[in-house]
Formats: structure tokens, C-alpha cells, sequence
């Protein structure tokens, strides 16, 4: 048997527009208006690039949280 197709490295099927207008994509450190650190946030492109994930870890009492968002092309919005 003999298998044709393409590699799933050629297609990207979150590579468009709207995926890219997601900006903040990094490690970011967050600060409250006085100036001291909140904590860090980062955040990356994961799944094929389709979702973004962010990492949250506070500065002062290392809680912790993560979201995910995903770009819905029917609905043309991030959710």
C-alpha cells in the first residue's frame, strides 16, 4: 500500500489573518498603576498555532491561572 498526501507541516489551517491579530503573544510582567510587579504572564501559540494559552503566576503569592483562546471562523471572534 502506498500513502500520498501532504505533511502535516505544510498546512496550517489557524495561519491566517485574524489568527495573527492576537498581539500579545510573550512573557509579560504585569504591574498595578503604583508601579509594583503583579506577577508575569505568558503567553503562546500552541495546538497547530490554533489556540492561544496563557500562563499566569502571581509575584507575591504564587497563585496561578491559565485561559485558552480560540479564533471561531464562523463566528469571526475570539472566545
Amino acid at each position: 500500500m502506498v500513502y500520498i498526501g501532504v505533511a502535516q507541516d505544510e498546512f496550517c489551517a489557524c495561519c491566517t489573518e485574524s489568527h495573527e491579530a492576537f498581539i500579545w503573544i510573550g512573557k509579560w510582567t504585569v504591574k498595578i498603576p503604583d508601579g509594583i510587579t503583579a506577577g508575569n504572564n505568558t503567553i503562546i501559540k500552541s495546538e497547530r498555532d490554533c489556540v492561544i494559552r496563557e500562563n499566569w503566576v502571581s509575584d507575591n503569592a504564587g497563585y496561578t491561572g491559565t485561559s485558552t483562546n480560540f479564533y471561531t471562523m464562523t463566528s469571526g471572534e475570539w472566545e
